[in-house]
């Protein structure tokens, strides 16, 4: 997810090598710097496609070991892993939360500008959920020109999606509405994609009450395409 880490996958891949798949937890580019100046430089500066170029080198490694590659992301992390599945590079994806809403082109002109005049801002999460999350506390607003560019190139790439697709969305999710999600779904996608509810928990949703139930679902999922 968007300033988050590896923390949040942790919970899925020992589900996954729970049921003999290995695993690994993708760090993305930007993520994982301790000195706040490096942190700072690399958020400010960071593009959609540094994301998907780091993904894409994950998965050509993985293609050496494995006949078979899946890919599991949440929220901004779910958009990324529906464009590696549009792009046909593995062969199952899982989501929880995906961040592949549509948003008016005016309103992201709008963002845009904003992001110009205020960039060098920085931009808290002030969270106040009840279980530990791993992630940068605040980050330069300049980093949301990453999401910007992610949004239309999610949606165009998940219309190219054939493989294996589980959706897990949550009614209680306060930070993407999960009727939108399903509504940016291509029709023939959403028709040919297993989509599960778990309403107890809220966006991130591998660590939340269902935490469990969830990562195991995901991992039941990708055992079924070896």
């Amino acid at each position: 997810g968007f300033r988050a880490d590896t923390h949040e996958q942790r919970p899925v891949a020992e589900a996954c090598v729970n049921v003999g798949i290995d695993a690994i937890g993708s760090l993305l580019p930007g993520h994982g710097y301790r000195n706040e100046g490096t942190s700072y430089k690399m958020w400010s500066s960071i593009k959609y496609t540094d994301f998907l170029e780091g993904l894409r080198n994950d998965i050509k490694i993985a293609r050496k070991q494995y006949e078979k590659v899946f890919i599991y992301g949440q929220s901004m992390g779910g958009a990324l892993a529906l464009t590696m599945a549009g792009e046909g590079l593995v062969d199952a994806v899982a989501t929880t939360a995906p961040g592949i809403i549509k948003i008016p082109k005016v309103f992201l002109h709008f963002i845009r500008i904003f992001v110009f005049l205020f960039g060098k801002k920085m931009m808290k999460s002030g969270s106040t959920r009840k279980f530990y999350v791993s992630n940068y506390e605040s980050v330069p607003l300049r980093a949301i020109n990453a999401i910007i560019g992610l949004l239309p190139h999610s949606q165009k790439m998940v219309k190219k999606v054939t493989c294996p697709f589980l959706l897990i969305v949550s009614e209680n999710d306060r930070m993407i509405n999960p009727k939108k999600i399903l509504k940016a779904l291509p029709e023939n996608v959403k028709k040919n994609a297993k989509i599960e509810w778990y309403n107890e928990s809220g966006h991130v949703m591998t660590l939340d009450v269902n935490g469990k139930e969830i990562c195991e679902s995901i991992a039941r999922f990708f055992k079924k395409q070896c």
